[in-house]
């Protein structure tokens, strides 16, 4: 038989670890309130144009947008054509350029990365690399606008349609941010139709 001074022992100890317990909860909420309160934001931009959304870090007013209101029918790529979506990143002045055209009829992948590294000034891409885009397979590439932007771009056939995105970036910024910034954004990129 279990005397009365057991039994209050016993109470004390279940009052002691629901306390413990109570204490994890609590933690446990307060940092996924806390996660949650810190969570970076993101603006989204989308083409209806040219059928995609993309994600940046940062509030709205972290980015100027300026859509595309023609199509891209020119054998050229520059930033500030009005063919060209352009998102300006207004801290680092970094651009993030996308369309998208049709290719000649039976182009592969390989064909389109040839026209659209042919389409761009400057100094011709180099480094060419295997990657994706949104799931699509796609070809990236870099040059260099001397004295003006490192650029890296990728090119990717989806849906009958070619997309390149190419992201210049001023030469004073470093070549790790420059990559980290194009990566980010060839993750975050979506087809939309």
């Amino acid at each position: 038989m279990v005397g009365r001074a057991t039994w209050r022992a016993l109470g004390g100890l279940r009052i002691e670890r629901g306390k413990r317990l109570a204490m994890l909860l609590c933690t446990v909420a307060a940092a996924c309130v806390v996660g949650a309160v810190h969570a970076a934001p993101t603006t989204t931009f989308v083409s209806k144009r040219y059928g995609y959304s993309i994600s940046f870090p940062g509030g709205a007013g972290d980015w100027s947008a300026r859509y595309a209101f023609v199509p891209w029918s020119t054998d050229v790529i520059e930033p500030g054509s009005p063919a060209f979506d352009t998102f300006l990143d207004n801290g680092t002045g970094r651009q993030f350029v996308i369309a998208a055209r049709r290719p000649p009829t039976g182009s592969t992948l390989a064909d389109w990365t040839g026209f659209v590294a042919g389409a761009v000034r400057c100094t011709k891409p180099k480094a060419f690399s295997d990657s994706t885009l949104a799931g699509a397979p796609a070809r990236v590439f870099s040059w260099i606008c001397p004295e003006q932007y490192h650029v890296i771009g990728i090119a990717a056939v989806h849906d009958s349609l070619g997309y390149v995105m190419f992201v210049p970036s001023p030469v004073t910024l470093p070549s790790a941010s420059n990559e980290s910034a194009f990566e980010a954004a060839r993750l975050s990129f979506h087809f939309t139709k």
